[in-house]
């Protein structure tokens, strides 16, 4: 195509999605449009907003056999304008619908999309393009035309007439489309250059990625040795230490550690956060509030209760059915007999031997 100098002016019409701003309608002058990118001398007219924003106008003029673009130019033949991709976010969605749509035998109209670096009048568009041009779909939509998201950054985005097999007069309206959307945020908690998203242990380096037994952690935090139910609920940020157990339909949250030789028990719940010293065991039943430390060689009953942010020391025995109550210290070496209840925020001193009662206790007993 040949530099086309003349005077366009043509409404753009762009409107944000809702919670946006909506821009009032801009009247766009063209004073020269330069062929196959050497420059982009169009206003940058809007930054795009979050969801959905369109840009309407049209083009017409007249046909030669084989450019329907040509220079000098009969009529608005090409409209071209440029968008802004606000940082931290990119287009995902860029679509352009087609209507009142006449011309001669094989006539064409189509659409592309170039990345722009620098300012008018000495901008240029980068190539290759960021969407080639590409046919419109006569009086209907065409689709979806991003294959890999646009981000941050101005686009020029040109519609314009092209070739036909005869030569006449053509002329159609049409709506772009561009939905917009945040750039998903790609973290590498530990470092080891593995995003976490696809890291067989987030909170832990292993560039490696080795998993020996092929039970989906790495063995980075999780000790191939340690024995894990494919019934089983549980995190993928624990970290499990070796020759420790955990039955069929046991749960453990996020970022909770098990030292070694630590088994919990089928049924058991083990909530977030939550540290379990070496050769300590959680009973069929049982859970562990988010937030609590229990100590070594602890072994707590079946069905007992222990609600958040509990300290329980080494070398402690909780008969079954007790409650622990939120915040509650246990020292070390202390016996809680069945059904006994610590109540919220309670100490108990070490080498302490506490009574159960008849009945096993609701965390409905624990105080406010």
């Amino acid at each position: 195509m040949g530099q086309l100098r003349h005077a366009i002016v043509f409404a753009v019409l762009v409107s944000l999605a809702a919670g946006g701003v909506m821009l009032s309608a801009f009247a766009i002058t063209e004073t020269t449009d330069f062929a196959n990118g050497a420059n982009a001398n169009a206003a940058a007219i809007a930054t795009l907003d979050e969801g959905s924003n369109t840009v309407s106008g049209g083009i017409s003029g007249s046909c030669n056999i084989g450019d329907c673009n040509p220079f000098p130019s009969t009529g608005d033949t090409q409209d071209s304008f440029n968008v802004t991709v606000p940082a931290g976010f990119q287009v995902t969605s860029f679509t352009v619908t087609s209507s009142n749509w006449s011309g001669p035998t094989n006539f064409r109209a189509t659409t592309s999309v170039a990345k722009v670096t620098g300012t008018p009048p000495t901008a240029s568009y980068v190539n290759p393009a960021a969407i080639p041009t590409t046919d419109l779909v006569p009086n209907g939509t065409t689709a979806n035309l991003v294959t890999t998201p646009l981000g941050p950054g101005t686009y020029g985005i040109s519609v314009f007439g092209q070739s036909a097999s005869a030569a006449g007069a053509f002329s159609l309206n049409y709506t772009v489309t561009m939905v917009l959307a945040g750039i998903p945020v790609q973290n590498d908690e530990d470092g080891d250059g593995v995003l976490d998203a696809d890291d067989n242990c987030p909170t832990v380096s292993n560039a490696s990625q080795l998993d020996s037994n092929n039970d989906g952690f790495g063995d980075a935090c999780v000790d191939p040795s340690a024995s894990l139910s494919t019934r089983a609920t549980i995190d993928r940020t624990v970290t499990i230490g070796a020759n420790s157990v955990v039955k069929s339909r046991a749960t453990i949250g996020a970022r909770t550690a098990l030292g070694t030789s630590v088994t919990v028990d089928m049924d058991a719940h083990v909530g977030a956060a939550v540290t379990i010293g070496n050769s300590s065991s959680v009973s069929s039943g049982s859970s562990v509030g988010d937030g609590s430390t229990v100590g070594a060689s602890v072994l707590i009953g079946r069905n007992v209760t222990i609600l958040e942010n509990v300290v329980i020391g080494d070398t402690v025995n909780i008969g079954v059915g007790s409650v622990i109550c939120s915040g509650a210290r246990i020292g070390a070496n202390s016996t809680i007999a069945k059904n006994a209840l610590i109540q919220t925020n309670q100490l108990v001193p070490p080498a302490s031997a506490v009574a159960g009662q008849k009945k096993a206790p609701s965390a409905t007993s624990c105080n406010p």
